[in-house]
């Protein structure tokens, strides 16, 4: 008979609680939390779209602007008769002593 009493006691539980959390907490955090991902997701996507299609131009910007330099050190070291100002990526002269 006692077997029968544990079946039954354990076929229907009384009540069962997934979270840990109180169920108005959990409500209370699910809310704050959609309203969290609702506003950042959409600014968080926009800014690294915007990074994903700046960025080459970016990176070509400061290869120009290296080669630029370069060629600027390398011109003002042919031009000047004096010791040239050290020796630059490009540049064939190598300076006087």
């Amino acid at each position: 008979m006692s077997v029968i009493a544990a079946l039954l006691a354990c076929a229907a539980p009384t009540a069962a609680h997934a979270s840990f959390l109180p169920p108005e907490l959990m409500d209370t955090a699910a809310f704050y939390l959609a309203w969290f991902i609702l506003i950042t997701v959409p600014i968080a996507g926009i800014v690294l779209f915007w990074l994903v299609h700046i960025l080459p131009e970016k990176i070509a910007h400061s290869v120009i602007t290296r080669r630029r330099m370069r060629s600027r050190r390398c011109a003002c070291c042919r031009s000047s008769s004096a010791a040239c100002c050290g020796p630059s990526p490009g540049c064939g002269r190598i300076p006087s002593p």
